[in-house]
This record gives C-alpha cells, structure tokens and sequence, in this order.
C-alpha cells in the first residue's frame, strides 16, 4: 500500500453518506495523505453544483490483509481492500462497488 494511488476516471460526483477518495498517499510510518470529495449530502446531486475537493492527513492500520482501517480525526472508516496488477481496489463497508486506483511512478 505504500505510496500514493490516484483514482481511475474522472473526479466521483459526492456521495451523500462518505467521502469519495480521489487520491491517497500512504506512507510507511501510518500516515495517509488523502485528498476526497466530500460527502455532500442529497442536495449536492439534485442542484449539481460541481464537487468539492478537499484533503487531510489521516492516520491508517491494516489489521488483516484485506481491512483498511482509516482514522479520521475520532472517526474511523472501514474498508475492504485488495491490490492486484498496480491497482488499489478500495470498498467502503456496506458497499458493493469498489473505487479504483492506480499506483502512481515513485517520485525521484
């Protein structure tokens, strides 16, 4: 999981219950750097006013080889996650649908 993963296709429409990740960097000590397009409640679809970009550092833990666990704050999101050919399959608790991500080239 360590380095940065960029999302596959175009920046998600919010989602009224989570964020949706567009970038996330995770490095070796358990900090994450993710940059989402925050949750934006039912109205943000009906008037489709264009997403919100935002970013924060977070902290995660991979208590298993399938559970993403990221700490927001005092909040905590579970994910189930599987890497496989350099991509990052990333689904929310509860969701069927995985978010897909691509393992960007390891900066110089």
């Amino acid at each position: 999981l360590i380095g940065t993963w960029t999302r596959d296709g175009d920046v998600p429409k919010p989602d009224p219950k989570a964020p949706q990740f567009t970038q996330l960097t995770f490095t070796p000590d358990g900090g994450l750097s993710a940059t989402y397009v925050a949750a934006g409640g039912a109205l943000a679809g009906v008037i489709g006013k264009a997403p919100k970009v935002q970013s924060e550092q977070d902290t995660y833990a991979t208590p298993d080889a399938q559970t993403l666990r990221i700490a927001e704050g005092s909040s905590h999101r579970e994910y189930q996650y599987r890497v496989s050919g350099g991509k990052l399959y990333l689904t929310p608790s509860g969701a069927s649908d995985a978010a897909v991500f691509t393992k960007s080239a390891a900066a110089s």
